[in-house]
């Protein structure tokens, strides 16, 4: 894509759009947000049609991102309470930060899918330098007695974005997921945490049996914090483009009882195991481990209804 890029066009088509998205409550305001929209979208957009990459779609991306962040961040100025002649300063270094971000990534942004953890995870990374280049800028004026510390708190805690966001959401949806739903997104994660899990219990029972409580302590606690990681590590599952986040934990916290009876019986299985063992009874060793297969696949089958919520498609 090589014609020129029609940014003028674009900022306008952006100005527009702004028009159906501004809150009720500061639509006196409207113009003025929709102006300041154009006015960095035009910066952004000549810009950018300077550099090196020559594809108008990621143009019109790169673009886009700065011109929805300046209007939630123009509306959180309001909102907030900062005067008016201080919302440039803020704006500025804004679209300084997210074009300097921009830039460095915009290839990058070409390859990303539309929907899926990576993109997320860019989002994620905007949306960081977004908060940190906003907070500064408060800071900075606030600093100089410019605003006060009321405005400012307020201003750094109030988010348009989110406000707007649950205004569309849907009705909440439901996708069932198990355990093994969640465990089989990494296969790495998958296996080791297990593995690790089995070595520090055994680890922690020998110390035990054998005297050294201290120890024995000391490896319990590495224990119950690779458990709970093991528990809180999230996988993104896909439902019809939705991507949501889910961990085991999602799954298993809706039910206590079982879960609770499973992690009751596994250290006494491990237990029956061990004896067995060291009393070489074959018989005994095979239906503990049986046993404890058995209960490890019902655990991994649980499954439980994860509620969450879709944002409503342009």
């Amino acid at each position: 894509m090589n014609e020129e890029f029609d940014y003028k066009g674009f900022a306008n088509q952006l100005r527009f759009q702004v028009r159906g998205m501004i809150p009720e409550e500061y639509s006196d305001r409207g113009i003025y947000i929709r102006d300041l929209v154009y006015k960095y979208s035009i910066l952004a957009g000549e810009r950018v049609s300077l550099e090196d990459c020559k594809d108008n779609e990621l143009r019109s991306i790169f673009v886009q991102v700065i011109a929805e962040w300046i209007f939630h961040k123009t509306v959180d100025l309001i909102a907030s309470g900062v005067p008016e002649d201080l919302h440039e300063t803020v704006l500025n270094n804004l679209y300084s930060d997210l074009y300097d971000f921009g830039l460095k990534n915009l290839k990058q942004t070409g390859k990303l899918e539309k929907f899926g953890p990576q993109r997320e995870r860019h989002l994620i990374k905007i949306e960081k330098i977004v908060k940190e280049s906003f907070k500064k800028s408060l800071k900075e004026l606030s600093d100089k007695n410019l605003i006060d510390k009321k405005i400012y708190n307020k201003a750094i805690k109030h988010s348009n974005m989110d406000e707007m966001y649950l205004q569309s959401l849907q009705d909440a949806a439901k996708i069932q997921i198990s355990v093994f739903d969640v465990l089989k997104g990494n296969i790495y994660f998958s296996i080791v945490f297990p593995l690790s899990l089995v070595v520090f219990y055994l680890m922690t029972v020998a110390s035990f049996l054998s005297g050294q409580i201290a120890f024995g302590f000391v490896i319990l606690a590495f224990f119950c914090t690779l458990l709970w990681r093991f528990l809180t590590y999230e996988n993104y599952i896909e439902d019809k483009g939705v991507w949501v986040p889910v961990s085991i934990w999602d799954v298993i916290k809706l039910h206590p009882f079982i879960t609770v009876a499973h992690f009751l019986v596994f250290p006494k299985l491990f237990a029956y195991i061990i004896y067995y063992f060291d009393k070489g009874i074959l018989c005994g060793e095979i239906i503990s481990s049986m046993a404890l297969l058995f209960l490890i696949a019902s655990f991994l089958s649980i499954k439980s209804d994860i509620y969450y919520k879709r944002i409503l498609e342009p």
